[in-house]
């Protein structure tokens, strides 16, 4: 694969920028849980480069799921476990995070494809080479979140079916 320069344009809470579509919640007996995945959308050059992707996969394997606005190319900064009630809480740490983070200048060289099994469907991606800005806003996205944090369920909770 030709090296592409990508843009990072913005950073989502799935369980806030997805309302209709929320990460699942639980009760673990003392506090409701929310599972949360912050992650980076890719800008048009990369979506689309994610789209042509995703249809030539789409012909060779059907049962597939095509790209749409509950699967969308991203990339995934932290997965992880909240107490609902701390939810505003994460969101306030994470745009002071952004508020220091020059987000819209970082770039990411895409150098390959990658697929990985899981279970009936597996996930297809584009490897970017990561770079000392995108290392440090990562760290400090956790780092903002980890407060927050609570070890509580299985990660399959982060996969949504097609």
């Amino acid at each position: 694969m030709k090296p592409v320069s990508m843009t990072i344009v913005v950073l989502l809470i799935a369980s806030r920028a997805f309302a209709a579509d929320p990460l699942p919640s639980w009760n673990d007996g003392a506090a409701e849980i929310t599972a949360i995945n912050i992650l980076l959308q890719l800008d048009a050059t990369m979506f689309e480069h994610s789209a042509v992707n995703n249809a030539r996969l789409l012909k060779v394997f059907p049962k597939g799921f095509p790209l749409d606005t509950s699967h969308t190319p991203h990339i995934t900064m932290l997965q992880c476990f909240v107490r609902t009630a701390d939810l505003e809480k994460v969101y306030v740490s994470q745009e002071k995070v952004l508020a220091t983070a020059n987000v819209n200048a970082m770039k990411l060289e895409a150098f390959k494809y990658y697929y990985a099994p899981g279970g009936p469907l597996g996930v297809a991606g584009i490897c970017a080479r990561p770079t000392p800005d995108i290392i440090k806003l990562q760290a400090d996205i956790i780092a903002a979140a980890k407060p927050f944090m609570v070890n509580t369920r299985p990660d399959r909770c982060f996969h949504h079916p097609a």
